[in-house]
């Protein structure tokens, strides 16, 4: 069975990751303010690939990640943002 400590250790190193790394790759570069929606191709050093097919999934679920950070108090506002702006995407376009 899992002490208790090591959960705690583990929901701290978790946390850290998603404030830390994962939330701000994704609130910085996946935006496409220039034809909207959310890019999703990306080379192995974080940098788009310039294939910009938006499929309907991925776009969902950028939508479905930014509102949920959002609604967990993540990104100062900015997670609202993006929702918008996906949300505004996919009315759009599908």
């Amino acid at each position: 069975m899992i002490a208790q400590q090591e959960i705690a250790d583990i929901l701290q190193r978790t946390e850290a990751y998603l404030t830390g790394a994962l939330l701000p790759f994704w609130l910085e570069r996946s935006p496409d303010k220039e034809c909207g929606g959310f890019l999703s191709y990306f080379n192995r050093h974080g940098q788009p690939t310039g294939e910009t097919v938006k499929t309907f999934l991925m776009q969902i679920r950028m939508l479905y990640t930014m509102s949920s950070a959002h609604r967990a108090g993540y990104g100062n506002g900015r997670c609202a943002e993006l929702a918008e702006h996906g949300a505004r995407f996919i009315l759009e376009h599908y």
